[in-house]
């Protein structure tokens, strides 16, 4: 091997006849990296057999990895008479191994009902990036809301990526207007 590492034994008596004459040995690399790594293997021949060699090209990828951000990280709105919106960027950039779709979803959590999150394009492939927007409903609570977006990469379990966004919704500038004494009377 182009690397090091050890056999499940040094020697192996062959089994068959003629050229279906084999045998079987386990490599175990002590450490593989990424590329392609060379095991090349000797047979030395015995009174029965002529020795040959030979060897095979082992490519190892990197697994799939990648990171997810958001980008602004925080946003204030103004609770309006209709629905409000406000948009960031979700990039989600490859670090290793080959692109895989990623689905984009979001869980909001804060004083109330009234807002929510979507994503477009969804899913993306990295590195790439999404367009979340931000819906505030006309009845959202006031106060400070933290929206977590979690990427899943298809076919994983375990390779989840978590970016976090916090909302701030302020009531608008409301008065009232009040006239003392409310009546009079000119003679």
């Amino acid at each position: 091997s182009s690397g090091t590492g050890t056999f499940s034994a040094t020697s192996c008596t062959l089994s068959g006849t003629g050229a279906s004459a084999s045998c079987q040995v386990s490599y175990t690399p002590t450490a593989v990296g990424t590329g392609t790594h060379t095991v090349t293997d000797t047979y030395a021949g015995d009174a029965t057999h002529l020795g040959s060699s030979g060897s095979f090209s082992l490519t190892v990828a990197a697994p799939f990895d990648y990171s997810l951000s958001v980008s602004p990280t925080s946003a204030t709105v103004t609770r309006g008479t209709t629905t409000v919106t406000t948009t960031a960027t979700v990039t989600a950039t490859l670090t290793s191994g080959a692109a895989t779709p990623v689905t984009l979803s979001a869980t909001v959590s804060g004083p109330g009902t009234g807002v929510t999150a979507s994503f477009g394009p969804n899913p993306i492939t990295p590195t790439a990036t999404s367009t979340m927007t931000v819906s505030v409903s006309s009845t959202a609570a006031a106060g400070t809301y933290t929206i977590t977006i979690t990427g899943s990469p298809a076919g994983f379990t375990s390779a989840d990526e978590v970016a976090t966004f916090t909302l701030t919704v302020v009531l608008p500038f409301d008065y009232g207007l009040a006239v003392s004494p409310t009546s009079f009377t000119v003679t």
